[in-house]
C-alpha cells in the first residue's frame, strides 16, 4: 500500500481518496484498540 502513496501522481483522485480512506480506517481501528486496552488493563491493576 505504501507504493500507492509514493506514486500518487499516477493515481486518479478517486483512487487516492480511496487509499486515504483505508489509511484513516486503519488509524481509527488502532486508536480504538489502544483505547480498549487502556479501559481493560488501565489503572485497576497495582504494580507489584
Amino acid at each position: 500500500m505504501l507504493i500507492h502513496y509514493i506514486n500518487f501522481a499516477n493515481l486518479s483522485e478517486k483512487q487516492l481518496m480511496r487509499q486515504c480512506l483505508v489509511h484513516v480506517c486503519f488509524l481509527i481501528s488502532a486508536i480504538a484498540m489502544a483505547w480498549t486496552d487502556k479501559i481493560v488493563y488501565g489503572t485497576t491493576h497495582k504494580p507489584h
